[in-house]
């Protein structure tokens, strides 16, 4: 985390940025997949017959995703294996080989699958993280993209929020004035899937015959948010699905100037009677006192407060029966440590 908000004048190639104030743990599953790791586990392809026997058709499906980058190799995929309920899930990760030049760069090719009836169907691909450089007279910049799936609890069953998060920074010259200065922008979405929904769309794809089909759910929800805090580490542990995981211990984190947090929720279908918020960054009072809590925040414009005392639950807020609602920050406690400004969990009525 940072303990302060700078405004920096060079542009840095550093693969992940910030820092962070607890200890440093380099699980390679904490690096790939953010805080929710634990529920994951490496496991050998051979060692599982339905990876086994789909090993060629799940190499195929990386190569067609890759196939406009295709002059960066990619490795020999490595599996990890992920249970909600009795679904089960995989992750083959294909590293990239030779994969950056000054402009562009990727890294972590993943293709998220589940298992059903026996087979594997594709729900999910993405690059980890993908980073875009532009060196200029006048303008240069920086576009640094994360991306994942993450499985959480909600209710009685289980949801995958497929998730990104944006940061760039753009430094303007003026050559006449001998002046420079930097314009910092960012931003995150989470696209909510119902485990039934997606389900259901396996089974309908039952009868194309492919080894491994490919298959589109429906979302329910989406999640968007301002700027966010990207640990150079561990660069999904404060982004946006923290937020949506019903796990206290994760928060999300904004990186703004203002240090205010800004989430608009939007709703398919339904409508929004109430939202509940567990404020700050409650895996432990230290932590909590430690960093910013919001003190007083708007619904769609309506103006609340919290409280500053350790939550021991979700405070909730009427939402209006609205189809989105925006929650943002207006002043905030502030950290005896740091500055950023944190919500642990929000849940959605």
């Amino acid at each position: 985390m940072k303990t302060k908000k700078i405004i920096i004048c060079i542009l840095t190639a550093t693969v992940f940025l910030a820092g962070t104030v607890q200890a440093l743990d380099y699980d390679e599953r904490r690096i790939l997949f953010g805080e929710n790791y634990a529920q994951i586990e490496k496991i050998a392809a051979g060692s599982v017959p339905v990876l086994k026997a789909n090993l060629a058709a799940v190499k195929k499906s990386a190569e067609t995703f890759h196939r406009d980058y295709s002059q960066y190799a990619l490795e020999e995929p490595v599996f990890y294996r992920e249970k909600a309920g009795s679904t089960v899930f995989y992750r083959a990760i294909f590293g990239i080989r030779e994969a950056s030049f000054p402009a562009f760069a990727i890294e972590n090719l993943q293709l998220f699958f589940i298992e059903r009836n026996g087979r594997l169907f594709l729900l999910h691909a993405c690059y980890l993280h993908k980073t875009e450089t532009g060196d200029g007279t006048v303008h240069s910049s920086r576009q640094d993209i994360y991306e994942n799936i993450t499985v959480v609890k909600s209710g009685d069953s289980f949801d995958l929020l497929a998730h990104t998060t944006e940061d760039r920074i753009d430094k303007y010259i003026d050559p006449e004035e001998d002046s420079r200065w930097k314009e910092y922008s960012g931003s995150g979405k989470a696209t909510f899937y119902r485990l039934g929904d997606v389900l259901k769309a396996a089974d309908s794809a039952t009868a194309g015959g492919n080894a491994v089909a490919q298959i589109k759910a429906k979302p329910y929800r989406t999640a968007e948010c301002g700027k966010t805090l990207i640990d150079k580490d561990r660069p999904f542990m404060y982004t946006i699905q923290n937020a949506f995981d019903g796990d206290r211990a994760t928060s999300y984190v904004e990186d703004s100037e203002d240090d205010c947090i800004s989430i608009t929720v939007t709703e398919k279908n339904g409508k929004i009677n109430r939202i509940g918020i567990v404020n700050g960054y409650a895996a432990s009072e230290s932590l909590y006192a430690a960093n910013n809590r919001i003190k007083t925040f708007t619904l769609n414009d309506v103006e609340h407060n919290f409280f500053d005392i350790f939550p021991n639950g979700y405070a909730y807020f009427p939402a209006g029966g609205e189809k989105s609602v925006t929650l943002r920050s207006s002043s905030v406690f502030k950290g005896s440590r740091f500055s950023d400004t944190c919500i642990a969990d929000i849940i959605v009525e």
